[in-house]
């Protein structure tokens, strides 16, 4: 039990930290918050209430006075044919050129009869609990209890890879992606792991450059086995045969993005990874350092690569904030590494500072700041730069 205590240095800093942390594991200990922690059903409902609050979807805007936005079209044109090339009706640089190979979420609102934008924004509602719910599965088998795993799975909830809610539908697509890919690392079976990749590859392309990270969440206790390494090969094989089968067959093509785009948009590489991290960067820093003096080189490059590809390809495109939330398999991957060698109260305590530091830097706009907007027809951030 001592191990766990392990004091911090006797200095007034040191001092003031072990207050801190004392009264954070009183608060752990308390009954509500052991009552949600029991289980992922309820943890996912407390999450997707933190996700709400702190970042509000415009409902009204898309919903009400100023109609659907331009992106909303399109996509419920898809929904009516997921497997026909819409690509011709629009311009190459608008977002429906991009849908013909992300057809996944289509063609499940397809299923279940969604056709309107109201069941969408439903349906997102339950996908954002999926995700909040399997966030917290994951990181409970790995943790020490229950509420450890809910403290942790709480920063994530300010960043962009635990929600993607912005207006028009920006982040649906998202929001179902990384429900696949949190799947896909819950998943055992080497089939079920191909057959979700391909779900989330087939809802969006990021998640290509999102999925070596599921390399260090699916044994987080050892490095990259060449087994799952040859099962990402495979699946992105089987991935690009039936991709082009499906351009063949019924035509489907998405239209590129410009090269010129990435090279003109690359010095917003560091404010694409503190935007898409935030406090996890000193967790994600932290694994780098410890993978360093483990000798763990595989391990190693796969987190700074995969983690540096994925900014890489969020600056090559317009929605840049939303797409850094494909950094969510190397952010937990960071998380779960440095747990394993740090004495819980210090990690706990570097878990909250994550989470300090996220309430800080985030930039959505959280519910009571959408009420205000609502009721005032103008947002706080007008008001104050225009308060006439």
């Amino acid at each position: 039990m001592a191990a766990h205590r392990a004091p911090l240095p006797d200095h007034w800093t040191g001092r003031l930290l072990d207050g801190v942390s004392d009264r954070c594991i009183r608060w752990t200990k308390h009954r509500t918050v052991l009552w949600w922690s029991k289980d992922p059903w309820r943890a996912g409902l407390l999450l997707t209430a933190v996700c709400l609050f702190w970042s509000f979807p415009y409902y009204d805007i898309v919903l009400g006075t100023n109609g659907p936005g331009v992106n909303w079209p399109p996509f419920l044109e898809q929904v009516e044919q997921p497997f026909t090339d819409h690509t011709p009706h629009y311009p190459p640089t608008h977002h429906a050129s991009k849908l013909g190979f992300r057809f996944v979420p289509a063609a499940l609102c397809h299923a279940l009869g969604t056709d309107s934008i109201a069941g969408a924004l439903v349906l997102q509602l339950a996908m954002q609990f999926a995700v909040c719910a399997l966030l917290f599965a994951l990181l409970r088998r790995d943790a020490r209890s229950g509420v450890q795993a809910l403290a942790v799975a709480l920063p994530f909830c300010l960043v962009a890879g635990g929600h993607s809610f912005y207006d028009d539908q920006w982040g649906f697509f998202d929001t179902l992606a990384l429900d696949l890919l949190l799947a896909a690392a819950a998943a055992n079976g080497a089939i079920s792991r191909m057959l979700l990749l391909l779900l989330a590859f087939f809802t969006d392309e990021r998640t290509i450059v999102a999925s070596p990270g599921l390399l260090l969440l699916w044994r987080p206790d050892e490095r990259p086995t060449t087994g799952k390494l040859a099962l990402l090969i495979t699946t992105a094989i089987v991935y690009i045969a039936i991709r082009w089968s499906l351009g063949s067959i019924f035509g489907l093509r998405s239209e590129p993005v410009p090269w010129s785009y990435l090279l003109d948009r690359w010095p917003l590489f560091p404010y694409a990874l503190l935007h898409g991290a935030e406090g996890f960067l000193l967790t994600t820093g932290l694994a780098c350092v410890l993978l360093w003096r483990q000798r763990s080189w595989s391990s190693l490059g796969l987190l700074v690569l995969g983690s540096g590809l994925v900014t890489g390809v969020a600056i090559s495109v317009f929605d840049t904030e939303r797409s850094t939330a494909y950094l969510l398999p190397y952010l937990l991957a960071g998380v779960l590494i440095i747990r394993r060698d740090l004495p819980q109260r210090h990690f706990m305590l570097l878990i909250a500072g994550v989470a300090f530091f996220n309430l800080l830097h985030s930039s959505p706009v959280s519910l009571p700041e959408q009420l205000f907007r609502m009721l005032n027809g103008r947002s706080l951030g007008d008001i104050l730069r225009d308060p006439i």
